[in-house]
């Protein structure tokens, strides 16, 4: 593959300039709607330590223990998970442009309530109605910015994802509902300048209708479907353990509670918590997005495997440090170096964190699962990043205030843990198409996925004039499938 040129159903296309192209131009600049949803975790995550860090906020809340704390930030987290058993049917039905406007409709109503008062109940309410909006709009949007974009910028949008009005309906969805005409102007339209009639417009069409065709035919839709085969199965344990890791990787300790991090190295000014907290969210943004644009550059799984492996390092020596400024504390000193190190591995770490499980957690997730498990793929993944969060919000400060830095070390243990799964299910997509992907985990004989979808339609298509000869290619691909 050129430099010049990106891998479609088999063949090479030349590359095209974004900008240059009204419709791709037009709805790539509107694509910002959907892909803020991700960012609402981590804005989460900034706003309760800078409200933790405020005097004036403790005493409206009569000075939260650390239950009650961990209450407080835990509450979204629930709201996100009372939202998983409608997310796939919002998604699939009313489609995912729609599910996104409902997300932010319900978190509005949400944000409204944590608003009008200093109770804990309104806030807590408030923050349960406001993460099951989230967990709308943030399992509805990935999917709608994975299947607009041109295959060619697919990894970059997909990795920064997280006036959509604007924003056409993903093709995918609107061939799976039989509008097929519809699919076919918005892919000529963002992909082609409008010329319906454009050679890679059509492949691409041709590839998404055969997929979903073959899909309907021979499989199910059913939950039981992502452990139904190997190949479902490896799919399964990537977005389990990604939904896991992206938040048991040690982030949710100063995600959401960084005044309390630093209180154990004696930081308890909240002018200098919020300096911090502002510096480390510059920090998070430059890295998380400057990283997407070399994602297919260095694929996948190097960066993963990067990301474990720098933050193993930065925990062990945040780690070792707050051991140092404790035992100096015990002794009467204040060991100003050991908190120094501190706060520059937390930047450190951070930037470990977000070369992998920034960006990459709902592009990876997305482009490994065919269009028919994706939204239910997805849930499971949000399930598990909801779960974890959860446990996080509510354990962490509780832990802190328990064990103080002794708590850092089940991270650093867990870390190891981590690298050992990354390092041994996590495959590379670099390059590949979504409908092609499904090939590194059914095997080359898998009867859905870009060019293999196109052969096995073909074939199906010769037969049909032999009903012997498509009954029994019919049940040999579905045998291959679930021996794949």
């Amino acid at each position: 593959m050129g430099k010049d040129t990106f891998e479609l159903a088999g063949r090479e296309w030349p590359k095209v300039t974004w900008w240059k192209m009204k419709g791709m131009r037009f709805v790539y600049l509107t694509l910002w709607a959907a892909m803020i949803t991700s960012a609402t975790n981590g804005y989460d995550g900034s706003l309760m330590n800078g409200l933790e860090a405020m005097k004036s906020w403790n005493e409206s809340y009569n000075n939260p223990d650390p239950s009650t704390l961990g209450l407080l930030a835990a509450s979204m987290s629930i709201g996100s998970m009372l939202a998983i058993p409608v997310v796939p049917y919002v998604a699939d039905i009313l489609g995912r442009r729609a599910g996104v406007v409902m997300g932010c409709l319900i978190m509005l109503c949400g944000v409204a309530m944590v608003s009008i008062g200093y109770r804990v109940a309104l806030f807590v309410v408030g923050r349960i109605i406001l993460g099951f909006g989230l967990g709308i709009a943030q399992e509805c949007a990935p999917l709608l910015v994975a299947e607009l974009v041109h295959p060619q910028h697919r990894a970059v949008y997909s990795t920064i994802y997280n006036s959509l009005w604007t924003v056409p309906e993903s093709p995918r969805w609107l061939i799976s509902k039989g509008k097929n005409a519809q699919a076919k102007k918005v892919l000529a339209y963002v992909h082609a300048q409008g010329d319906e009639d454009d050679e890679l417009v059509n492949v691409e069409y041709e590839e998404i209708q055969q997929t979903i065709q073959l899909e309907k035919q021979f499989e199910g839709n059913s939950w039981s479907e992502l452990w139904s085969t190997p190949g479902n199965r490896h799919r399964s344990i990537i977005l389990i353990s990604i939904g896991f890791f992206s938040q048991w990787s040690g982030n949710g300790i100063v995600s959401y509670f960084l005044p309390k991090v630093l209180e154990l190295i004696g930081i308890t000014n909240s002018n200098t918590v919020l300096t911090i907290n502002s510096i480390l969210n510059a920090v998070n943004v430059v890295s998380a997005t400057g990283i997407c644009f070399f994602v297919d550059k260095f694929g996948r799984r190097r960066l993963f495997l990067t990301s474990c492996f720098g933050m193993i390092a930065c925990f062990v020596a945040t780690t070792i440090a707050l051991a140092r400024f404790q035992i100096s504390a015990d002794n009467g000193i204040t060991n100003q170096n050991a908190a120094n190190t501190v706060i520059v591995f937390i930047f450190l770490y951070y930037i470990s964190y977000n070369i992998g499980f920034s960006g990459m957690l709902v592009s990876y997730s997305s482009e490994i699962l065919p269009y028919r498990l994706r939204a239910k793929g997805l849930t499971l993944m949000f399930f598990c990043v909801d779960l974890s969060l959860w446990f996080n919000q509510y354990v962490n400060p509780i832990a802190i205030a328990q064990i103080k830095w002794k708590y850092y070390i089940v991270y650093c243990v867990w870390l190891v843990v981590e690298t050992v799964v990354v390092w041994k299910f996590y495959i590379e997509t670099k390059e590949t198409p979504l409908e092609e992907i499904v090939k590194y985990f059914d095997g080359d004989n898998a009867i859905i996925g870009g060019a293999s979808a196109t052969e096995k339609s073909r074939q199906l298509a010769t037969a049909v004039d032999d009903p012997a000869t498509h009954d029994a290619e019919k049940v040999g691909a579905v045998q291959t499938e679930v021996m794949h």
